[in-house]
This record gives structure tokens, C-alpha cells and sequence, in this order.
């Protein structure tokens, strides 16, 4: 058998197996197939993510074991196994309609072949800085790419043969387009890509020169015909001074020589054969310089800033820190193939230069699935990292540090059917997977135009427990730019980047506390220290009967002058500048949830109380406007009484701060701290007065500070 018919099968077999891993990376086929494995053996990338990470993903050891041929051989691998060069030779044996003397001419080395060394030490150079750009042409990550974007859904649109459902792809036109080009560029000159673009093929070329076989010429055999360049893949110039850097070790000179003279040698004469690729310096300088101005031009663009980042690029869960990920990331789209939702795809230039076609999510197209980390599990240089679907969650081991997050879901209300067309619509809420659930609503009834009284839901996100994966995005009915977005924002992958956290005390992990018969409200540590100084309890005696007898409530004037009868406790204003008490007994807001069971369990059990059930708030924002009342007044803790020693009696009165279970204490929930209004006006009900609440403004604290001053 021939040696190059050895060649062809060998090529088969290998395209066959680079289409095999194509096919079952679509995640319903995926079983257990090491379907990078092309990928982590490519020596090119091995070196370049060494470079950039400075270590070596252990994947990739298949790269090192393939440079030893390499040191034996030469660069076999371009016409042997790589499959983006065996799809060129076969274009180029299909459609190339040259005479014999055509053929000759056209594998002649031309100087035009040098670029791809140019390229090649561009990437090198920017792989030292950080910058990992050569998935840009790299063949395997190139071939990769244009079947995931281009080959296979174009196939499957009249097949529906390789996915479950059809897959779209942002910039698919130009992937394709750019993979017709190149393989139609062998009608112009042959193997087009691989000798002229091709950076792996430069990196073999360049290990190439210490290969100790070669094709060796005998010049006392050689008439000169030149045939031996009729069927030279890699222009090598068999014919005279073989360049080693360019020989494909095809084979195919050896077999058209009609002289044998032509011949596969170990360590021939040196004098017959050039060892190194021939690159101008001062050109090789020049590519080199372009890289080192490459890379500030590109991050001073901002795009990997955390303050002027886009908003679309929200990577996949387990993305290593954006810089990190630049460092990383071949754009070989591995994980938007494997992606069950379609919600992967292609970057443009929303990252910037650097970030063109890596993998980003659009929550239009689809949406993070909560049972998958297949993206992670196929990607070759941990770009993104392997992990469980219990790490991913949250759950077991992982519980402490949460699931894990890749952005914040916003509302734009202007769009919002409830809150900006008072049309009813919970489609957001009802999709929303994670529990708690991270979008709550509030329930409102209006009366429209036409007179229809309708009950709005209106949605708020909860961000605590929102973890960016885009399904209420993703289903929202309201097209073109959705009511609900999602964004990095508040990524885990940058959990010690504050920059790209939400606007929250997020210093302390947040915990959530479930009130019976009202919403499940967010509490940090903080907030709960606040409401231990309310539950605690303050026993003084009274001292004076005509007044206040703490130095809160004391004035000027004795307080005998004040004339105001005494009751057992103060009104919901709290302590009055002139005194304490009103003409009537005191309707204290009950802070209890507005769907108490066990309000008649507590009225029998302390009928002193029975006065609280009245006014009791129907919401939070009612129950905080009470509270804001309390707190300008500058006296009761939020109605559970006189706050400590703040009122006095005819008798000594034991003044008791319970917080049972189910009892709201006196907070500002995120989501109405984080609405987008710039102050929050708490409107009392029994005082004409409000209070404004900033953005920055602490309630607990304040609270907190007031029961401090009240205990001393």
C-alpha cells in the first residue's frame, strides 16, 4: 500500500472523528465523549494559555504529546490530522481544474507566506501581556466556531437531525462568511489558509527545524522537471533547497518524481534543505510592537472596566474574573454548542476587540437552565470552571456560599404591562425557578379608563434571591427590548469586586425571614441587631407624675404645667416636646402581619393589648410610614409601646418590647430602598408630618442609635 493512500485514510478517519465530536457535543447526544479532545491537542493552544495563565490546564497535556512527532517528523500534523487542513486539500482536489504546469506554478514559495509567522509572534507577544487572541485563526478553534455557528444549524434547518430545537446565533452570517472565503481562496492559491494564515501551522514550522527525518533531494538523480511541485501541499520547494518550516510531510513529491530522487531521510545532509523560516526582522520587530500597543489601546476602551462595562456581556455561570477569562478563552464556542437553550452566543464587540466571539448570554433567545453546567464541562482551558449542579445552586456542601449568580434581573416599568399599561400580567413571577421566589409582586386595585376595575401584580425583583438566569427575560410578552432585563450586575464571579455588586450592604451575607400571611422580607445581620434593641425590655419608675421623667421627653417647664391627662401609654406620635399622653386612649399600630391567625390567642392571652389590634398596617410601606411617624416624634419604638422610660404614669409602668416569630421588625426592604425613586417620603397617618429616607439613609441604624440613647 502507498504511503499516501496510508495519508487519506488516516485524513478520514480523522475528519470523521472531528464531525463525530461535532454531532454529540449537542448536549442531547453528549455522553461522557471527549469532545475538546481536538482542541486540548492542539500544541498552539497549550503554549498560548501557558503564556497568558502561567500554568498549564491539565487538558492540555495532549498538546505536549503531540509535539514529539513533531520533533521527529515535522509538520505532519497539518496533513494528517488537523481536520480544517484536510478540508482544505480536499477543496483544492475537487475543484482545482489547473494543467500540470498550473499546478506547478502555484505551489511555488511565495514571500506572502510569511504572515502567518507575523501573526504568530503578535499573538505570542499579546499572550504575555494577557491578551489571548489566537482562537482568532487557530484552525481548530476557527473549524469549531463555524460549525456551531453556521454548519450545523444550517444543517439542521431541513434535516432537524442534530438539535431539538432550531438554534440561532448573533454574527452566524459572518462566521459562515469567512469560512466560505477561506476555503474558496483554494481556487486562487492552494491550501490558501494553511500556508499563508494558519498560526498553528507557523508554530510546527517553527519546531520543525529540529525534525530529524525530512525529505531529502539526491541532485545526481534530479533533471530538474519540477513535477515534484505538481501535488505540494505546503510549497515547500522540494525541487531545490527543501524549507523544512513549510513541508507537510504529504508525501506526495516522493511519489511524483519520475526519477526517484526524492527520498524520506533520517538527519540528512544540512546543506540540502533550509532549517528555518525565513522572517525579516525588522518585520518580526514590527509585529511585535503591534501587539505591545495592541493591548492598552484595547482595555482602555473600557470594556473590561467594572464601572463602563456593557451590559450584554454576561458570561456563562462559572466564568472565571472577566480579565481572567480574556486570559483563557480560545473562541472555539464549545460551550454555545453544548448549550440546551440557545442562550450562548458569539460576542461581537460588546467586550471589545478582545472579546470577539466569546461566548456572552442573550436571555432573548434563551436562558440559563438551573439543572446544566455542561458549558463548563466541554470548555478545554477552564475559561469556565467544571462544577456540580449542587455547587451551582447552592445546595449541600455549597449552601453557605449560595448559588451561583451571573447577573441581576431590572425591571424598565415604563414597558412593564402592570406597571406601565395597568394591564394584569405575572408571566415573570410565574416562571421565576428559584425559591424563595426572586420576583414578589404588589398587589394593587385600580379603576381604568374604560371603568373596568382590575387587580395589578405589580412585580418587584428581590435581588438577594435573583440569580441572573434570564427565563422571566426570556419570556416576558413584551417584545423587541423586554420589560425585564438582565445584567452583570451583582455576579459572584466578581464577589470581591465591589464594583460590579448592587448598590446593597453586602459586607454581611444577607439571610431571608419568612413572615406568615405577609411578604418573605430580606434581613442582613445588621437589620436583625436593630430589632434586638427593640425586643428588649425597660423597667423604670415613675418620678414625676405630671410629666415625662426622662431626659428624651423633658422640657423646659416642669411638667406639672402640662394639663394633659395621663393613659397607659403614648399615641402613636410618641413623646410630645410638651408632653406625654392625649385626651383619649392611645391606638398603638399593631405590628403584626396583616393575616395574623393567632391575634385572638394573643388578645386573650394579654387583654393590656386588645388597644393594638386597631389601625394594624395592610403592608410593609404601611407599617414603615407608622414607624416614621414614631421615629420623628422621637418616643415610641414603633407602637409596641412608650419606647424605654420615655413616659411615665400614675404608676410604676412596666414598659415590655416582645418580638414574637411572625412579627415584622421595623425595616426598609431592599426592593423599596432600591425602587427608583430617588427619596422615599414615609406619609404618616396621625401627624401631618413626613419623613424623607435617601438612598444612603440607615433606618436600623438610626433606629439602633435611638434605643442606645433611650437606655441611658
Amino acid at each position: 500500500m502507498r504511503i499516501t493512500t496510508v495519508r487519506i485514510l488516516v485524513q478520514i478517519f480523522f475528519f470523521s472523528l472531528f464531525l463525530f465530536f461535532c454531532f454529540v457535543t449537542e448536549f442531547s447526544y453528549l455522553k461522557g465523549y471527549p469532545v475538546s479532545l481536538f482542541l486540548e491537542a492542539d500544541p498552539l493552544v497549550g503554549i498560548a494559555t501557558a503564556i497568558t495563565t502561567h500554568t498549564l490546564y491539565k487538558g492540555l497535556i495532549w498538546s505536549l504529546i503531540l509535539l514529539v512527532p513533531t520533533l521527529l517528523l515535522g509538520r505532519f500534523f497539518c496533513n494528517w490530522i488537523c481536520p480544517y487542513g484536510i478540508l482544505h486539500q480536499f477543496v483544492g482536489w475537487l475543484f482545482n481544474t489547473r494543467d500540470v504546469q498550473q499546478k506547478i506554478n502555484s505551489n511555488r514559495y511565495r514571500p506572502l507566506y510569511q504572515f502567518k509567522y507575523y501573526f504568530l509572534i503578535f499573538c505570542i507577544v499579546a499572550a504575555f501581556f494577557g491578551s489571548l487572541q489566537i482562537g482568532i485563526l487557530d484552525p481548530i478553534c476557527l473549524l469549531f466556531r463555524s460549525f456551531t455557528a453556521s454548519v450545523l444549524p444550517a444543517v439542521n434547518m431541513p434535516t432537524n437531525l442534530i438539535y431539538v430545537q432550531e438554534k440561532e446565533h448573533h454574527g452566524a452570517w459572518l462566521i459562515g462568511l469567512i469560512l466560505v472565503f477561506l476555503v474558496g481562496m483554494n481556487l486562487v492559491i492552494p491550501r490558501f489558509f494553511c500556508r499563508v494564515l494558519c498560526p498553528l501551522g507557523a508554530t510546527l514550522g517553527t519546531l520543525s527545524r529540529f525534525a530529524l527525518w525530512r525529505i531529502d533531494r539526491d541532485p545526481k538523480k534530479c533533471t530538474d522537471c519540477d513535477l515534484c511541485l505538481k501535488s505540494c501541499e505546503g510549497a515547500s520547494d522540494p525541487h531545490t533547497l527543501l524549507r523544512k518550516s513549510e513541508c507537510f510531510v504529504c508525501f506526495n513529491c516522493i511519489e511524483d518524481c519520475p526519477h526517484d530522487a526524492l527520498s524520506f531521510k533520517f538527519m540528512p545532509r544540512e546543506e540540502t534543505g533550509v532549517k528555518s523560516p525565513e522572517i525579516p526582522i525588522r518585520r518580526g520587530i514590527f509585529a511585535g510592537l503591534a501587539a505591545v500597543f495592541f493591548f492598552p489601546l484595547t482595555r482602555l476602551s473600557g470594556t473590561t472596566n467594572n464601572k463602563t462595562f456593557d451590559r450584554a456581556v454576561i458570561r456563562p455561570p462559572a466564568s472565571v474574573e472577566e480579565k481572567e477569562f480574556l486570559k483563557r478563552c480560545i473562541k472555539c464556542d464549545q460551550c454555545i454548542r453544548v448549550c440546551p437553550t440557545n442562550v450562548l452566543q458569539p460576542a461581537l464587540f460588546q467586550s471589545g476587540v478582545e472579546g470577539l466571539w466569546t461566548p456572552i448570554m442573550d436571555m432573548r433567545l434563551g436562558y440559563c437552565e438551573l439543572n446544566c453546567t455542561l458549558c463548563g464541562h466541554v470548555c478545554p482551558t477552564g475559561a469556565i470552571q467544571q462544577i456540580s449542579i449542587e455547587e451551582k445552586l447552592g445546595l449541600g456542601d455549597f449552601k453557605e456560599q449560595g448559588p451561583v449568580k451571573v447577573g441581576t434581573a431590572f425591571y424598565d416599568r415604563g414597558r412593564c404591562l402592570p406597571w406601565g399599561m395597568e394591564t394584569p400580567c405575572v408571566v415573570c413571577e410565574e416562571v421565576c425557578p428559584v425559591s424563595p421566589k426572586a420576583i414578589e409582586t404588589y398587589d394593587e386595585v385600580i379603576t381604568r379608563l374604560d371603568g373596568k376595575t382590575v387587580t395589578l401584580n405589580k412585580p418587584f425583583i428581590v435581588p438577594e434571591r435573583c440569580i441572573g438566569c434570564g427565563i422571566c427575560e426570556k419570556e416576558c410578552p413584551v417584545l423587541d427590548e423586554r420589560a425585564v432585563y438582565v445584567t452583570a450586575v451583582g455576579e459572584t464571579r466578581f464577589h470581591n469586586q465591589s464594583d460590579r455588586r448592587l448598590l446593597l450592604n453586602d459586607k454581611d451575607k444577607q439571610a431571608a425571614i419568612d413572615l406568615p400571611g405577609e411578604e418573605k422580607v430580606s434581613l442582613n445581620p445588621s437589620l436583625l441587631a436593630g430589632a434586638g434593641l427593640l425586643a428588649q425590655s425597660y423597667t423604670k419608675p415613675s418620678a414625676k407624675k405630671g410629666g415625662c421623667n426622662s431626659g428624651n421627653c423633658s422640657t423646659s417647664k416642669p411638667a406639672s404645667t402640662h394639663n394633659l391627662p395621663k393613659q397607659s401609654g403614648c399615641s402613636s406620635g410618641g413623646c410630645s416636646s410638651g408632653g406625654c399622653g392625649t385626651s383619649k386612649p392611645a391606638k398603638l399600630v399593631q405590628l403584626t402581619p396583616k393575616s395574623n391567625k393567632n391575634k385572638d390567642l394573643i388578645n386573650n392571652q394579654n387583654p393590656a393589648k386588645n388597644n393594638l389590634a386597631e389601625n394594624k398596617p395592610s403592608s410593609l410601606r404601611q407599617f414603615i410610614s407608622s414607624l416614621g411617624a414614631a421615629l420623628q416624634s422621637g418616643g415610641c419604638g414603633g407602637g409596641c409601646g412608650c419606647s424605654s422610660s420615655g413616659c411615665s404614669t400614675n404608676k410604676t409602668t412596666l414598659v415590655e418590647k416582645t418580638l414574637p416569630k411572625s412579627l415584622p421588625v421595623p425595616i426598609l426592604p431592599t426592593n423599596f430602598a432600591q425602587s427608583g425613586e430617588k427619596s422615599v417620603k414615609l406619609q404618616t397617618q396621625n401627624t401631618p408630618k413626613s419623613l424623607s429616607i435617601h438612598e444612603d439613609f440607615d433606618l436600623v441604624a438610626w433606629v439602633r442609635d435611638l434605643n442606645e440613647k433611650n437606655k441611658q
